[in-house]
């Protein structure tokens, strides 16, 4: 069912990479069309075929987006941007 949102432009959520469909990934609006539809990017594209971002285009009752936390509160693991965890580990927070 398409429902309509309230979601704006820069948000953060976590998604279901719509490629692989087996990895949460966070993910940013990066653009919104109308009060029904809006467009997802995933944060980390090095899984694309052309080196281009990821997106999809969601609605509000789009079942492959989720809040921020929603990952960890169903004790799931988010994938993390490519690279992040390398920082991470360099900088000591991991």
């Amino acid at each position: 069912m398409v429902l309509d949102h309230a979601i704006k432009q820069g948000w953060r959520l976590e998604a279901l990479h719509p490629i692989t469909k087996n990895q949460l990934c966070p993910a940013t609006i990066v653009q919104v069309f109308s009060d029904t539809y809006f467009l997802v990017q995933i944060d980390d594209h090095e899984l694309s075929l052309d080196d281009t971002p990821v997106q999809m285009c969601c609605h509000g009752g789009s079942r492959n987006i989720f809040p921020i936390g929603w990952t960890e509160k169903q004790g799931l693991k988010l994938k993390p941007p490519h690279g992040m965890l390398e920082k991470l580990i360099k900088i000591g927070t991991l």
